[in-house]
C-alpha cells in the first residue's frame, strides 16, 4: 500500500517505480523482466520506456527500501 501510494503520487504505476527503482540501485547491473503474455510484456517495456516525473530522490529510494525490508526479521553474526 505504501508503495502503491508513492507510485500515485509521483504519476506512476507501481511497475515503473518499481523499475526505476531497480535501475538507480548502484548494486542493480540488469534488470530480467518477467511476463507470461504479450499484454504483460508491452507494459513492462511501456514501463521502462516512460520518463520518469523526477529521478527518485534519496529519501524516496529510502522509503521504498523500508516499505520491502519492513517486516523482515535482521541477522546478527
Amino acid at each position: 500500500e505504501r508503495l502503491g501510494a508513492l507510485a500515485a503520487g509521483r504519476g506512476q504505476t507501481l511497475l515503473a517505480l518499481a523499475l526505476q527503482w531497480l535501475c538507480a540501485r548502484e548494486a542493480v547491473t540488469s534488470v530480467i523482466l518477467g511476463f507470461s503474455s504479450l499484454g504483460q510484456l508491452r507494459e513492462d517495456l511501456e514501463a521502462i520506456n516512460q520518463t520518469p516525473p523526477a529521478p527518485l530522490p534519496e529519501a524516496e529510494l529510502q522509503e521504498i527500501w523500508e516499505a520491502l525490508s519492513g517486516g523482515r526479521f535482521a541477522y546478527y553474526r
